[in-house]
């Protein structure tokens, strides 16, 4: 808790030392999400629009920090108002189309919910929470067959991803052997996990540095690097607001 403190004193000061420089504001956004502040978290999301007014990414984060912090129906129409903003920015943003099925799900609109659930589906299909989300509205509307088979999809990516996190401990247990330090990496490229890639495959080309594996993963992690959308340091950690956000909607 108090490494938690000393961090936001940090990053205040900086933000009032630096107060152009917008990675700072994307900073201490992730310690105050981190912490489920996310009241503290709105005057830091628009200071940093007033930096980067047209990022359509940190837009989108402020509609998923108003989405969660305030549930009134004024709150509901400023995040749709982040949404569609974005979108006319960047078509394809998997969290807008997530969101705004959500903001229409709240309001009982799931006939408006559905199309854009089934566009995040569409556009990530390998993130889950489109389908847990898609399951209970096809369920409301009636339509059974569409709500088990989303719920299926759901029930699939949690289980793959809890045999990755099983895995990833497995290799963590045992860091000087090889195998699973490259089958870690290789599966998290499949999942374009990119984080998760590098560190694994830094650990098996320490082990057998000119084994084929290791050169295979090595070219593999680089072509997704390149088509990577976050190739800033501010989107990179606007990423990672969004990832820390989203760890708490299914349950």
């Amino acid at each position: 808790r108090g490494d938690v403190k000393e961090a936001l004193r940090g990053l205040r000061r900086l933000t009032v030392l630096e107060p152009n420089r917008a990675e700072y504001f994307i900073a201490l956004a992730q310690v105050l999400v981190s912490q489920n502040d996310l009241i503290a978290v709105l005057p830091v999301m628009d200071r940093i629009l007033q930096l980067a007014p047209n990022d359509a990414d940190v837009i989108t984060l402020r509609g998923i920090v108003l989405f969660h912090a305030d549930g009134t129906s004024v709150g509901m129409q400023r995040a749709e108002e982040d949404f569609r903003r974005a979108l006319s920015l960047s078509p394809k943003l998997y969290d807008c189309d997530l969101y705004l099925g959500r903001i229409y799900r709240r309001r009982g609109r799931m006939d408006q919910a559905a199309p854009y659930l089934e566009q995040a589906a569409r556009l990530n299909p390998k993130r889950a929470e489109a389908f847990y989300d898609l399951a209970t509205v096809y369920a409301r509307m009636r339509k059974p067959a569409k709500a088990i088979a989303a719920r299926r999809r759901f029930q699939e990516i949690a289980l793959a991803a809890e045999r990755f996190l099983h895995l990833k401990r497995r290799a963590d247990v045992a860091p000087d052997e090889f195998a699973l330090q490259i089958e870690v990496c290789e599966t998290a490229i499949q999942r374009e996990d990119r984080t998760a890639a590098h560190h694994y495959l830094a650990r098996a080309a320490r082990l057998l540095p000119n084994n084929s594996q290791v050169h295979a993963a090595r070219r593999s992690l680089s072509e997704l690097d390149s088509r990577a959308v976050t190739t800033s340091a501010k989107i990179s950690a606007a990423a990672s607001l969004s990832a820390t956000i989203e760890g708490s909607d299914i349950h």
